[in-house]
């Protein structure tokens, strides 16, 4: 958990970009080519938090 420490990410961040990331890979290995949408939609929301914790604070 590491990662989150070289960018703008606090760990909660981290954490849960993380899962979304994990729930993606998780649709994609038990239900192969069915939900395509839905792990992009998960990988967007985890790009979204990379993204917003890059920005600079307001």
């Amino acid at each position: 958990m590491s990662g989150y420490r070289n960018s703008g990410m606090t760990q909660q961040d981290y954490e849960d970009r993380e899962q979304l990331l994990d729930a993606a890979e998780l649709v994609e290995k038990r239900w192969p080519g069915e939900y395509p949408v839905l792990c992009r939609d998960l990988r967007d929301l985890g790009d979204t938090i990379s993204e917003e914790a890059d920005e600079p604070a307001a």
